[in-house]
């Protein structure tokens, strides 16, 4: 037994709670995974809310459950590199119900990986069906529609290209629609829970990505209310047979088309681009005074739009007040020391951190040392200045290079410590946790 994860359970309740069936979806976890995953069952007995229960032996690496993101105790390496199970789940105790001459599995049985030795567990079990849904969902479509997941499953892919799926994404949105009577609720379409409204708003947006199709929590409590639900998919087909044709004679759209992941990269770099030109081009440079360090006096200098500038004699560094729209205030280093400096600073934090995964503009990564102490180590070590604390507890300091760094407690992950380094100008942000 995990003694360890004993221990949790008791301190938590959670250990207290009353074993409950496994069935086909069931969301499980590994400690040193970076990802959950999920259970799949093929068993022909339909007991819980028409899904099928899951037994002991239902613990197939890749078929009965796929890989847990990275592996931690790997070193952050993939977790399928290194993914071999044990033969068979544990029951801490008997169990009288029996699947194909088999004990049933419970939130309480366990599963040993068979790499680290740790014990996998299930977070839940299955029987609320979102990811048996999905599952059902993704088989329909690949029997019906041909093709058509793939396409959908990539952020890149598109309807207009090769075989025009798009007459495909429109059949697959009449069915949907007359399956549920011909209507769908607003909350089904943009409530992002239902596997089949998650699929028909992807669908909407590769038809029609001009447009906005997210609505916030308020805009579907308020359409709700006002009793709209979707009745015809006609307006969006309509949108999606004049792209087809714009993309069909169009070279140079057919060719934007084709090449989505490329320019929505380049996309991203020039806007990086422009906004740096902006800000070193909003400023004229003026000569270092004398002044207290790290105070901030006005120089006889111009910011953007005509307003003054002001400069922190310590670092050199220029602050433009109202250059730009929303009450930006950047920070322009006029030294490649303070540049480098916080460079080398940073590649020494993160040489023993690993890196979990990259999501749009967010590098993640997890310390192997843990705690506040070694956090507060990482922070102070990053040279910031003009540190302030507020109410909740979290740190604020500025860098040298421009980019801001702040030290706080998780709100998801029950009061982790994490360090946040972030540049304003790009949204790009390194997140560490402890």
């Amino acid at each position: 037994m995990d003694l360890w994860s004993d221990f949790i359970g008791w301190i938590t309740g959670e250990a207290e709670k009353p074993a409950e069936p496994l069935v086909l979806g069931a969301e499980l976890k590994c400690p040193w995974g970076t990802a959950h995953s999920y259970l799949y069952v093929d068993s022909d007995d339909i007991d819980i809310n028409n899904l099928p229960q899951a037994h002991v032996e239902d613990c197939m690496a890749n078929y009965n459950i796929y890989p847990f993101g990275k592996c931690i105790y790997r070193m952050g390496q993939p977790c399928e590199l290194f993914f071999c199970l044990a033969d068979r789940w544990e029951n801490s105790e008997p169990q009288n119900v029996i699947v194909n001459g088999r004990e049933i599995i419970t939130t309480k049985s366990t599963l040993i990986c068979q790499t680290s030795g740790t014990e996998i567990r299930a977070v839940t079990t299955g029987q609320d069906a979102l990811y048996a849904k999905e599952l059902m969902l993704y088989k329909d479509m690949n029997e019906n529609y041909p093709g058509l997941l793939e396409i959908l499953l990539d952020p890149y892919g598109s309807l207009y290209l090769d075989g025009e799926m798009y007459e495909t994404a429109f059949r697959f949105l009449d069915d949907c629609l007359a399956r549920h009577g011909g209507e769908l609720s607003i909350e089904f379409v943009y409530g992002e829970v239902e596997p089949e409204g998650k699929m028909i708003k992807v669908i909407m947006e590769r038809l029609d990505p001009d447009s906005n199709h997210d609505l916030s929590a308020y805009d579907i409590s308020v359409l709700m209310q006002l009793g709209e639900s979707v009745t015809s998919f006609e307006n969006i087909k309509a949108k999606g047979r004049e792209r087809a044709e714009e993309i069909r004679t169009d070279p140079i759209k057919r060719w934007f088309e084709a090449h989505k992941k490329f320019t929505s990269e380049l996309k991203e770099e020039l806007e990086q681009a422009v906004c740096a030109v902006i800000l070193f081009s909003s400023i004229e440079t003026v000569a270092p005074i004398e002044g207290p360090p790290g105070s901030l006096v006005p120089q006889a200098g111009i910011g953007g739009a005509g307003v003054p500038a002001t400069i922190n004699p310590d670092l050199n560094e220029y602050y433009i007040i109202g250059a730009l729209p929303g009450g930006m205030q950047p920070q322009l280093p006029s030294l490649g020391s303070n540049i480098s400096a916080t460079g080398y600073a940073q590649t020494s934090i993160l040489s023993n951190k690993i890196l979990t995964n990259q999501t749009g503009k967010v590098d993640n990564y997890v310390s192997n040392v843990k705690g506040v102490t070694a956090a507060e180590a990482d922070f102070n070590a990053m040279n910031p200045t003009n540190i302030r604390t507020y109410s909740n507890g979290t740190i604020v300091g500025d860098l040298p290079d421009g980019r801001t760094i702040n030290l706080h407690s998780s709100t998801t992950l029950n009061g982790v410590p994490s360090l946040e380094i972030i540049n304003m100008v790009t949204g790009r942000r390194i997140k560490i946790r402890y």
